[in-house]
Parts: C-alpha cells; structure tokens; sequence
C-alpha cells in the first residue's frame, strides 16, 4: 500500500489542530504548559510556506513551549524565518536570528541601538535555551530550530563562552 501525503503547505487550515496536538504532546516535557497564539500569531503560521513541513512546526512548538514565559505567543516571540515567506513584516517582530550573518558595522545612531538591543535579545534567548536544554548544545539548537554548529557561531559571536549552570 502507498500513502500519498499532501505537504503542510497545502492544508494550512489543520495548523490551529496541529499546534493543539503538539502542545498536549509536548507540553508535559515543560511541566504541561500551554500557550494561548495570538490572532496575528495564528495568521503568520497559515500564511508560512512550511519547507521543513509538519516536523518543522513541531519543533517550533517545541521551541515557543521552551522560551516563551508569558504562555502566550506573540509576534516578537516568532522566528525571523517565518516572516519571509509571509506578506507581514518582521519589523522587529521575531526575537532570535541565528542566520550567522555578520554584523553591520556601518550602523550609526538609532540603527546602532537597535542591533544592540537585538544582540542583548539573542543573548537572552539564547541563554534561556541553554538553561532549558541543561546546557545541552545539541538539544538547545534543537530548541532554537539551528544546527549546533550554527548555534556554536552565533554563541562565539555574542560571547556566550560558558557551557556549564551557574
């Protein structure tokens, strides 16, 4: 017999059912926490076009369960990667890139502060991650939805050295 499965992209109306399940699932890893999306929330995930599918979306529940405090998500707490392919604006909305691009050091004035702030946002999320994931690397790539290598550059670049519980 052959199943023949239609990609996430074409059934973008099962993501609300989606989410439910994975946070049931997922949710007892983090003490059965469960997050509320916000409407506009909702609206950039059935607007994504899904290429790491549903296991994709799985890991960022996985990952919104993990760094997300207030139990209820909001566009800052999004990916950068999923505005992309939406018509929304990542205006500052996702919190943590960890494309490994360098950064700009032609930024002057309100630029300037706003890298920093991101940088200290990365750094901060990052170091969430990290405590969530016991200071496990490849476990807290697996969070943030990076490849530990990627996670390693990024670490080196904000000057996240440390490894070990303080």
């Amino acid at each position: 017999m052959q199943l023949t499965l239609s990609p996430l992209r074409d059934k973008l109306e099962d993501i609300p059912l989606l989410l439910a399940h994975f946070q049931t699932k997922l949710g007892r890893l983090y003490g059965g926490k469960q997050l509320t999306f916000e409407p506009a929330v909702l609206s950039v995930l059935s607007e994504y076009l899904w290429p790491g599918n549903v296991r994709e979306l799985e890991n960022l529940v996985e990952s919104l369960l993990a760094l997300v405090d207030s139990g209820s998500v909001a566009l800052k707490d999004l990916p950068t990667k999923l505005f992309e392919s939406s018509p929304h604006q990542a205006s500052g909305a996702g919190r943590i890139t960890l494309s490994g691009a360098r950064p700009d050091s032609s930024k002057t004035g309100a630029d300037a502060q706003a890298g920093s702030t991101r940088t200290a946002l990365e750094r901060e999320d990052i170091t969430k991650a990290l405590k969530r994931a016991n200071y496990s690397l490849p476990r807290t790539a697996e969070l943030l939805g990076v490849s530990p290598r990627v996670l390693r550059y990024q670490m080196q670049k904000l000057g996240i050295s440390d490894l070990s519980p303080r």
